[in-house]
C-alpha cells in the first residue's frame, strides 16, 4: 500500500501514460493539477484513498478519458465536465461535498450570511460615526 501525497510534478513521470490506476492505497492530500496535463489517459482511477480539496477544473483536458474514478475519498466541490457519458455519478461514490453533473446540484454559495455581516458592520459603522458626530456637534454647542 501507497500512502503519502501525490508529487506536484506527476506529469513530468507519465506524461505519455494511457493508464493510471493509484486505487486502494493512503494517498492524501490534493489531486496535483498537473496529473490532467497527462492528456493520453484513458483510465485513471484514484478511488478508495484519502484525497481531499476539490478536483481540478483541468480534469476535462482528458479528453481521451474512458473509466474515471475518485469514488471514496474527501473530495468537494463541483465535479469538472467531461465529453464523455461513461463518467457516472458511481464515478464519485462516497464524496458527499462533491456536486454538478452526474450528481446533485450545486448549491448557489450563500450571499445573504455575507450580507447580513456586511450590513451589520455597516450600521455599527454608521451608528458609531454618527454617534461620533452628534457627540461632536453637542460638545460644540455647549462651548459657544
Amino acid at each position: 500500500m501507497l500512502s503519502g501525497h501525490l508529487p506536484n510534478d506527476i506529469d513530468e513521470f507519465l506524461s505519455f501514460v494511457t493508464s493510471l490506476d493509484l486505487s486502494s492505497n493512503s494517498f492524501s492530500g490534493l489531486t496535483p493539477l498537473k496529473l490532467f496535463n497527462c492528456t493520453y489517459m484513458n483510465v485513471l482511477k484514484l478511488d478508495n484513498n484519502h484525497l481531499s480539496g476539490n478536483i481540478p477544473a483541468e480534469a476535462n483536458q482528458l479528453t481521451r478519458l474512458k473509466t474515471f474514478s475518485v469514488a471514496n475519498n474527501a473530495l468537494s466541490g463541483e465535479v469538472p465536465s467531461f465529453n464523455t457519458t461513461s463518467i457516472t455519478a458511481d464515478s464519485y461514490a462516497n464524496n458527499p461535498e462533491l456536486c454538478g453533473h452526474p450528481l446533485k446540484s450545486c448549491q448557489k454559495k450563500s450571499k445573504s450570511v455575507v450580507r447580513v455581516f456586511m450590513s451589520r458592520n455597516g450600521v455599527v459603522i454608521v451608528a458609531a460615526a454618527g454617534f461620533g458626530v452628534g457627540f461632536a456637534l453637542s460638545f460644540e454647542i455647549k462651548l459657544q
